[in-house]
């Protein structure tokens, strides 16, 4: 369950928007939607106040966008990067 009302307004907004795309039917370019969720909860940045839940919340929004059948795109479109290595290069997919 998503634990900030910011991110799960987010979340809301995109599946409104994931059902308006599907209520329209296929866009010319289908499968042409990627999706890369981010989530990071300890900062090395002493500056950047770490964040509780944010690798959940994170992995939640994976979820919908991976498996839910109102996505807006295919799961093999879809990548999570969470903690450390969401600063490294080599995480991106």
């Amino acid at each position: 369950m998503l634990k900030h009302a910011s991110l799960w307004s987010c979340l809301v907004a995109l599946a409104a928007t994931a059902g308006l795309a599907a209520a329209l039917g296929p866009p010319e370019d289908e499968g042409r939607t990627f999706v890369l969720v981010v989530g990071v909860e300890d900062y090395a940045d002493l500056k950047i106040t770490d964040l509780s839940y944010a690798e959940g919340d994170a992995q939640a929004v994976y979820g919908f966008f991976a498996n839910d059948s109102r996505r807006p795109t295919t799961n093999e479109s879809v990548d999570v990067v969470t903690g450390g290595s969401a600063g490294s290069q080599d995480s991106l997919p």
